[in-house]
């Protein structure tokens, strides 16, 4: 820096910033509990290599001469004061640079702090508002399951149940279609488990043929959940043809031997509805014995469109699969509503 100053007329003031970066990376590198001491360090080495006269303090002063470096050793100020012109420029550059960068160091690590203690107090407030996210989700859980049970309570108080429907048919015409003309003073009831979920359906009809055993019409299907009535199948009604049979499908047949075999299917499930003749000759073979003719089902859907020949065969035989669920018919009195009615689950 010297050679610059004095050879080459460079003004040590127009490197100083120069001098800046480069003390910069070192100040960063240093542990954070020796910053200062190495700061300080620094000065004091800065400052004592150079003499009053402007010369390296390597160099010694003449013999029997005081080393003017050695009388200067009172502190970094003391020492400023009594150099040459070039030396003060010299020390002046360097106390400004690291005195700068300390102030820098200083300031930077204040921030740091800052920013680390705001990191915690917004981690503590995500903590606190999560906690009360949770607290008031958990209070939201309670209060839903708590009217959910209030209302299934309510139900069970005041809903209707399917032994209301037989018992006060008349109190309750809203279970049953509008236009069937339905005689409540002549119902009778048959239970059975369509949808397999161990509670009975209910099959009302208000035609029972004694005789025959068997009911002229259904005109409903009552289910019941949690003890509350509603109807299973909508507001349909069954025509009996000669004979119902129910399959564990949740098809309901009604057949009858004229007309070639007419059956009727009912998806319970669905409401889907099949019609059609079991046994049709096939065209040509009506003037042979019945026993002799070539027949097929076949068989109508509610869109019009119709199966017959083998198609018409399987058609019929996929809705006739499963096992036949017996129904077997009481008539509504008080008895066998009180003893049949208050409890659907199926028997084991």
């Amino acid at each position: 820096m010297l050679t610059l100053e004095e050879k080459k007329g460079t003004r040590l003031y127009n490197i100083a910033p120069f001098m800046l970066l480069l003390l910069s990376d070192e100040m960063q590198a240093a542990p954070a509990g020796v910053l200062e001491g190495r700061i300080l360090s620094a000065v004091n080495a800065a400052v004592s290599s150079v003499n009053l006269t402007g010369q390296p303090a390597s160099q010694s002063a003449p013999t029997g001469q005081p080393n003017p470096a050695a009388g200067a050793s009172k502190g970094i100020f003391a020492k400023i004061a009594g150099m040459s012109t070039v030396s003060k420029v010299v020390a002046v550059v360097l106390t400004v640079c690291i005195v700068g960068r300390v102030a820098v160091a200083v300031y930077v690590a204040g921030q740091q702090k800052k920013a680390e203690e705001a990191a915690v107090q917004e981690q503590i407030i995500e903590q606190q508002m999560q906690a009360e996210a949770t607290e008031v989700e958990t209070e939201t859980e309670t209060e839903t399951e708590t009217e959910t049970e209030t209302e299934t309570e309510t139900e069970l108080v005041h809903g209707v149940t399917a032994k209301d429907v037989v018992a006060s048919p008349s109190e309750h015409m809203d279970f049953y279609p509008e236009d069937a003309e339905i005689d409540t003073t002549t119902l009778w009831f048959a239970l059975a488990d369509i949808d397999g979920d161990g509670s009975n359906e209910v099959f009302l009809t208000d035609q029972y043929l004694v005789g025959e055993e068997t009911p002229k019409r259904i005109v409903n299907i009552l289910t019941e959940k949690n003890g509350v009535a509603s109807d299973y199948d909508g507001f349909h009604l069954y025509d009996n043809q000669a004979d119902f049979t129910l399959y564990d499908t949740g098809i309901l047949k009604t057949y009858l031997w004229d007309g070639w075999g007419y059956t009727v299917f009912w998806d319970l499930n669905t409401g889907d509805r099949w019609n059609g003749a079991k046994y049709k000759p096939v065209e040509g073979s009506l003037d042979l014995p019945a026993d002799e003719r070539e027949t097929h089902a076949e068989i109508a859907d509610e869109d019009g469109n119709i199966y017959g020949g083998e198609e018409g065969d399987a058609l019929y035989e996929y809705l006739c699969r499963g096992n036949e669920i017996p129904l077997v018919w009481y008539e509504a009195t008080s008895e066998n509503i009180d003893s049949m009615l208050s409890n659907l689950s199926v028997e084991e």
